[in-house]
């Protein structure tokens, strides 16, 4: 519990003590056994990354962007009439927001892919900037145009060829059925309609469409056919 509590004040008071100065005092803590230094150790590494956390959310200023490599750290998903993502720009997180046939070519890739993009870079406005502040995102890139994309690291290629196979294996599938098949499976319910979404939660099953209770997709396939209000 100490050292709970020493992470969390340390994550709250955020001061820039350098991290090689947190990670030998650590170290040293560890190698001595005290546990009170190991305490004090943590603090002092836990304020050090909040306070670099921090510096990563400083404010931007409205600039182009052309011909950018960004990486995607999430899925893209349907937002309205278009498509959102979170995405690594340099050292920056940002939500990307695209619209037409730039939405139709971002909706495809997958985490972990690298996407070449063009649009406008803007600083977050509004009630989602809390929420997405809490992602550590600092800036908004409504994407005008999508290029080029590439695999991304061996792990997130890999992770992401064993999706497709899976995807691909489930074409046949009525597209509800493959939607509750993809979210079962892999995790990726982006396709569960809403209808389907509110069925199963009038009928009391919701925890069978997030990633704890998918484990039971011959189940929960019948429930919402059984038990929907309808």
């Amino acid at each position: 519990m100490a050292l709970a509590a020493a992470v969390t004040l340390g994550a709250w008071a955020a001061r820039p003590f350098p991290l090689l100065l947190a990670a030998a005092l650590l170290t040293g803590a560890l190698v001595v056994r005290r546990p009170a230094v190991v305490c004090v150790a943590a603090l002092v590494l836990a304020s050090g990354l909040g306070a670099r956390s921090e510096a990563g959310m400083s404010t931007v200023v409205h600039s182009r962007l052309d011909a950018v490599e960004v990486t995607l750290l999430a899925d893209p998903v349907p937002r309205g009439p278009g498509v959102t993502a979170i995405a690594r720009l340099g050292r920056r997180h940002v939500q990307l927001a695209a619209y037409g046939r730039a939405a139709r070519s971002l909706r495809p890739r997958l985490a972990g892919e690298r996407v070449v993009v063009n649009g406008e870079l803007d600083p977050l406005s509004g009630v989602a900037r809390p929420r997405l502040a809490a992602r550590h995102v600092s800036a908004r890139v409504t994407v005008a145009s999508v290029g080029d994309w590439y695999p991304g690291n061996a792990l997130s290629a890999g992770a992401n060829r064993v999706r497709r196979a899976l995807i691909d294996g489930a074409r046949s599938m009525p597209s509800q059925d493959r939607a509750l098949f993809t979210g079962f499976v892999i995790g990726d319910d982006r396709d569960e309609p809403a209808d389907l979404v509110d069925d199963f939660r009038r009928s009391g099953l919701s925890h069978l469409t997030v990633v704890s209770g998918e484990t039971a997709a011959p189940v929960a396939g019948r429930a919402s056919e059984k038990c929907s209000p309808r």
